[in-house]
């Protein structure tokens, strides 16, 4: 039997297999504003891309970047989640998902120094006033209130979402963010309680987890999206993995979502991948994403212990039958002969 069509406990939910499609920001000058939105409202096409995917079998749907605060906007068309009247659209979202049979899913962010100032008219913010990169713009230290305040902003988009109708809800604490800035022992420089050991720069994501999971109760899953493969010029390699991933579990995070550079690929120079390092670390159900496009990559994902859900970025893009397709595939003859 396929493992990937198997389902999976995630919390208070219940996946029915475990193809996830994960969260993919859709911005190009080739989509027009009609299909993404010109303010950051879902529209109809907006509803419809996450339907067909979810109508066709995938057991999770993870919508896009969700912005929780005004001065964390990185995108103009970039879907918000920080007022009341975000909740209409969101729900119609989350109910597409969920009737076509999937579980609607979402993800969290505020964009921290790679947020556009040109949409909230103020400056970007970061744990520290370091750069992301060179020529970039510098942000402004946040001070302890600031960070006070963009964690109860990220509880109350949490606590709207579950109310739309979404059953897992996971931080963007990865690819350079806020939250993944105060990761980073470049760009967080802090000498306070989020800064200097990992675990005190972790301490922001998990006050943010711990905080959610008590707002949210039962009705979604809450965890966060992590990336270790970003930060190896940081020198970060298998001690670091497993302590973030260790402290989201004593957070009471419900899962860890991992995005790597190739989920089947070994890590830092071992026999190892980063799921299956991750795996070793917790007992928390761990999300991959990174270079799966076959469905036999997704199942060698589950089969071999690299994730509990395999996520689907591109190729799902381009096809949006892409489960379908590997339902059929996974449950054929031929297939069981080839596992």
């Amino acid at each position: 039997m396929s493992r990937l069509m198997t389902p999976l406990r995630i919390g208070p939910v219940q996946l029915p297999n475990r193809i996830g499609m994960p969260p993919m920001v859709r911005l190009s000058p080739h989509v027009p504003p009609e299909v993404i939105g010109e303010t950051g409202d879902v529209t109809d096409a907006v509803v419809e891309h996450y339907r067909r995917r979810a109508a066709a079998g995938t057991g999770l749907v993870i919508v896009e970047a969700t912005c929780v605060d005004p001065s964390g906007r990185v995108w103009k068309q970039g879907l918000n989640a920080f007022d009341p009247s975000h909740i209409p659209g969101l729900r119609a979202l989350a109910s597409a998902i969920a009737t076509a049979g999937s579980v609607p899913g979402i993800q969290l962010v505020h964009g921290g120094p790679q947020a556009d100032p040109g949409l909230f008219g103020g400056v970007t913010w970061g744990p520290s006033a370091v750069a992301p990169s060179v020529g970039e713009l510098e942000p402004c230290e946040l001070e302890l209130r600031d960070i006070l305040r963009i964690q109860g902003r990220f509880v109350e988009a949490a606590t709207l979402a579950a109310e739309a109708g979404f059953r897992f809800i996971e931080l963007h604490a990865a690819h350079g963010y806020l939250l993944d800035s105060f990761i980073s022992p470049i760009r967080n420089q802090r000498t306070d309680a989020f800064g200097g050991s990992l675990e005190n720069r972790m301490r922001m994501i998990v006050d943010i987890v711990l905080r959610m999971k008590v707002a949210v109760g039962e009705r979604a899953a809450v965890g966060a999206r992590i990336s270790v493969f970003t930060h190896i010029a940081d020198g970060f390699g298998e001690p670091e993995l497993v302590t973030m991933v260790r402290s989201l579990e004593q957070a009471h995070s419900d899962f860890v979502d991992l995005s790597v550079d190739r989920v089947l690929r070994p890590a830092f120079g071992g026999d190892k991948s980063m799921g299956q390092l991750a795996r070793s670390a917790t007992r928390l159900p761990v999300l991959v994403a990174g270079g799966l496009a076959t469905p036999m990559d997704a199942e060698r994902t589950i089969a071999e212990g690299h994730g509990d859900v395999a996520c689907i970025g591109r190729a799902m893009l381009s096809d949006p039958d892409w489960a379908k397709s590997a339902a059929a595939q996974m449950t054929s003859p031929s297939a069981a002969d080839a596992r």
